[in-house]
């Protein structure tokens, strides 16, 4: 085979985490020589500028499903769309993002007939998704599904330790899914530092007040709601702190609500979505997420490269192997448990030390997940495909 090696990735969407990760792949370099990038959904933020990507529906077209009929309507256009430009790209390999595309595109290759080889990639806990989010198609068909057509792929990769036996436990899969964690560019403190925020945000960051800041998505597994709780129990038991919540979606209102209620308008403040989370993250003392299942967080990263100590909820896993079980690079909590995320936020809150502490084992911890390692362990997989493909083209 001696024309260019061409990858296309399919993605729901490029909000979020996945679409970091997307951002990533798009440096993955030799043997790929072309990607194409093909969306479902029209991002609701601009993370950052790919060009040339294709999306199936717009922003204007982005409500959501109210029965069976118009679920399986959407995925009749989405499985329409991806088909048509498929076959006009003609791919060697294709990257489908999550279950929603791993399935889709296991579709099109058994009814289309594409020669592209597949590598499936799953980044959230399927059992989560299954007991939190609701499904117009149920879970047991979507496992019956998967364990089907998840066979027509070349190779299977979870995001987490825990996100691969969730999918090799819920699918029933025989076969061998591999392990590649998220990872980020290495960067110093110093570089960090240097990150300012806006001139009318400064009166969030008072001085000697220990900053908490959370990066989230407003709605669905993330459960912001317990955080803001805890903020609120912190203020009562007469805790000084400030709390950032950077993120957008449809509990905004809610939140809103819930601060002005408790009169902490002027304590705890809504940010909303922003392109750069680094200056918030840098000029922060502690980082919290709260949530009610996780793949592998990509802001625990993002929140460790700055050096932050860590609260997280101690979900299945994710949050879990990245800080350890015995809360060794971060303290765990119990989900849906606002009382205990106060009690762990306030022995950060109440003591620069042991923030101290947790600063380094954050510089530390980082270092185990670079994006270098994550591409080269992608690159060893689509090799392989691609010798298959010399060899039996």
């Amino acid at each position: 085979m001696n024309r260019k090696v061409s990858l296309a990735i399919v993605i729901k969407n490029i909000d979020g985490g996945t679409g970091t990760f997307l951002k990533q792949i798009l440096g993955i370099g030799r043997p790929i020589q072309k990607i194409s990038i093909i969306a479902l959904e029209e991002p609701s933020f601009h993370i950052f500028n790919i060009p040339n990507v294709m999306y199936c529906r717009s922003k204007k077209n982005k409500k959501e499903p109210k029965g069976r009929i118009s679920a399986g309507l959407i995925l009749l256009k989405e499985f329409i769309f991806l088909s048509r430009h498929l076959r006009s790209i003609d791919p060697d390999v294709i990257i489908a993002i999550d279950t929603h595309c791993n399935i889709l595109v296991c579709l099109v290759k058994l009814f289309i007939h594409i020669r592209s080889k597949l590598i499936l990639t799953f980044h959230n806990s399927i059992s989560g998704v299954f007991a939190h989010k609701h499904y117009l198609f149920s879970p047991w068909l979507i496992r019956v599904f998967g364990r089907l057509f998840f066979r027509l792929s070349s190779s299977m990769i979870g995001v987490s330790r825990g996100v691969t036996e969730d999918v090799v436990k819920n699918f029933h899969l025989p076969w061998l899914v591999h392990t590649i964690y998220y990872g980020l560019n290495s960067i110093t403190p110093h570089n960090v530092s240097h990150y300012s925020v806006l001139k009318n945000e400064r009166h969030m960051f008072p001085k000697n007040v220990p900053v908490v800041v959370t990066i989230s998505r407003l709605a669905g597994q993330k459960d912001v709601d317990t955080l803001i709780r805890a903020s609120i129990y912190l203020f009562s038991r007469s805790v000084n702190h400030r709390l950032l919540i950077i993120g957008d979606g449809k509990q905004k209102e809610e939140f809103k609500k819930m601060i002005r209620q408790s009169h902490l308008a002027n304590r705890i403040f809504l940010l909303g979505w922003k392109k750069n989370v680094f200056p918030y993250l840098a000029k922060s003392d502690i980082f919290a997420l709260s949530t009610h299942y996780e793949g592998f967080p990509f802001v625990l990263l993002e929140a460790m490269k700055a050096g932050l100590p860590i609260v997280a909820t101690d979900t299945s896993f994710g949050p879990t192997e990245l800080l350890g079980e015995r809360s060794t690079y971060g303290l765990l909590v119990k989900p849906k448990d606002s009382v205990d995320l106060a009690e762990k936020l306030a022995r950060f809150i109440q003591s620069k030390k042991l923030r101290k502490l947790y600063h380094k084992k954050s510089f530390m911890r980082i270092q185990h997940f670079t994006e270098s390692k994550m591409l080269q362990s992608y690159r060893q997989i689509i090799n392989q495909i691609i010798d298959l493909l010399r060899n039996f083209p």
